[in-house]
């Protein structure tokens, strides 16, 4: 039999034979493979919602954490690409990025909020950009 392992197939294929067994530990926090791909699935209709679609460039400023690991899932689900940045980048290095991929969506972690908020003074209407910050989500 062959069973294609795409990281999307993959989720879908542990969702359905593990749906309740813990697939995601990040830190004190852990996540069955059902309640990762609802997440995942959650990020993708939020993203969206927001018009963000085929083609478009999603960048991620965060830990390595759970919800970047969302987000490798979810904005593939809706055939944008996920633009993972360095979390030890300056804000002219990041600010370079966002502008070369024509980012149509940025979604940070709170702490680097005055980063972000550094960036937004310099082009607050950065080509029409969605800027989305979160904490520690559970």
């Amino acid at each position: 039999m062959i069973v294609p392992l795409t990281p999307l197939d993959f989720c879908r294929r542990a969702v359905h034979l593990y749906p309740n067994k813990v697939g995601i530990v990040d830190g004190q926090q852990r996540f069955t493979y059902r309640r990762f791909s609802e997440r995942a699935y959650r990020l993708a209709n939020g993203l969206k919602s927001l018009g963000i679609g085929k083609g478009d460039v999603v960048s991620f400023l965060s830990y390595n954490s759970h919800q970047l690991l969302e987000a490798y899932y979810g904005v593939v689900q809706i055939q944008a690409i996920l633009n993972p940045i360095n979390i030890r980048m300056g804000a002219g290095e990041i600010e370079y990025i966002l502008n070369h991929a024509a980012s149509k969506a940025l979604c940070f972690h709170s702490d680097f909020r005055p980063l972000i908020q550094a960036l937004q003074m310099k082009a607050p209407d950065r080509n029409g950009t969605c800027w989305a910050a979160f904490e520690g989500i559970s």
